[in-house]
């Protein structure tokens, strides 16, 4: 986006989790998520107040729609390794006494974490790799 604060990546049809979807997710999303990277000096660095998951179910094996072969654990196992990179984050947490701060470095708490549904179709009990609900319960469950 114009800010540099939307992600959309494209994922080559019939992905799995350990064959392609996994490395993607690893590189390209969590680093986007949350720039907190010393390594880059010419890069403005920052932490989203908000991170705003559009959870699709539709990359499961058992869907028909997305042509993407993941299992209803790696759902879970993305949600997993966000929560993993937003414990990571070097913020300056609010403290109850107001002290003066610097022009430009506002202590912040860490980012808060909304999901909303944004697709899966696949609703039978028992499809393989699991459906709609199991996918949904394995995010909750990470979370």
């Amino acid at each position: 986006g114009r800010y540099k604060n939307v992600l959309t990546v494209p994922i080559p049809a019939e992905s799995t989790w350990t064959c392609g979807y996994r490395e993607i997710f690893e590189t390209v999303a969590l680093p986007f998520l949350i720039n907190n990277n010393d390594d880059d000096e010419e890069e403005e660095k920052w932490i989203p107040d908000l991170i705003i998951v559009c959870a699709g179910y539709d990359a499961l094996d058992s869907d028909e729609l997305a042509s993407c072969n993941l299992i209803a654990k790696n759902f879970g196992d993305m949600t997993r390794m966000l929560k993993n990179k937003m414990a990571s984050l070097d913020v300056e947490e609010e403290e109850e006494e107001e002290e003066e701060v610097e022009r430009n470095k506002i202590p912040r708490k860490k980012p808060a974490l909304m999901f909303g549904l944004e697709g899966g179709y696949q609703l039978k009990d028992g499809a393989a790799g699991g459906n709609l609900a199991d996918a949904f319960l394995e995010t909750l469950r990470a979370l």
